[in-house]
């Protein structure tokens, strides 16, 4: 396992974490790199919910949505 592995801080680090993560996605179970790559999905979430702010949905406009979705 790397040891740059550290709290995410900035736009270019979270960057560097997601290409890292892509990176180890399908690693073999078990494997030094599995860990890292749920080492770093803890990393990167904690940043997302920290710094990306996704807004609520209108609740009318989510439903009109839906109902256009199941036709």
């Amino acid at each position: 396992m790397t040891k740059y592995l550290r709290i995410i801080e900035t736009k270019k680090e979270y960057e560097v974490a997601l290409k890292k993560f892509q990176s180890l996605f399908h690693s073999k179970a078990g494997s030094d790199a599995e860990r890292e790559a749920k080492l770093l999905a803890l990393l990167i979430e904690d940043y997302e919910n920290k710094n990306i702010h996704i807004p609520e949905p209108d609740p009318v406009e989510a439903i009109k949505f839906m109902m256009d979705k199941a036709k």
